[in-house]
């Protein structure tokens, strides 16, 4: 999903679910980057699910970090949508702050 008229920045979302309700999710900005003379999409942040957190992981170098941001704890399916919702909202500022600080890739 492109998060920007020029697709410099776009989001990954995958979400499982349990019938109606979702169980698991994981997020990823991706930016385009310069590979040799082709463009390509690099994942330069994600947002995910582990050991009942909810927690973010940004690129730093050309590695995600060792120590993400922590979100939220998990303990029940209700916590699960609201940590998506609060991922989301982060997943986005942050591929917009990528946008505006990368501009346009012409």
């Amino acid at each position: 999903m492109p998060l920007d008229d020029e697709d410099v920045v776009r989001a990954d979302v995958r979400v499982w679910s349990n019938g109606k309700q979702m169980v698991d999710f994981h997020l990823v900005a991706e930016g385009l980057t310069l590979n040799g003379s082709a463009w390509e999409y690099k994942q330069l942040a994600r947002v995910d699910i582990c050991h009942g957190h909810a927690h973010a992981h940004a690129l730093i170098g050309d590695k995600m970090d060792d120590a993400p941001t922590h979100i939220g704890r998990i303990d029940t399916v209700a916590d699960v949508q609201t940590m998506f919702r609060l991922a989301c909202a982060q997943i986005i500022d942050f591929a917009r702050t990528l946008r505006d600080e990368r501009g346009s890739h012409d």
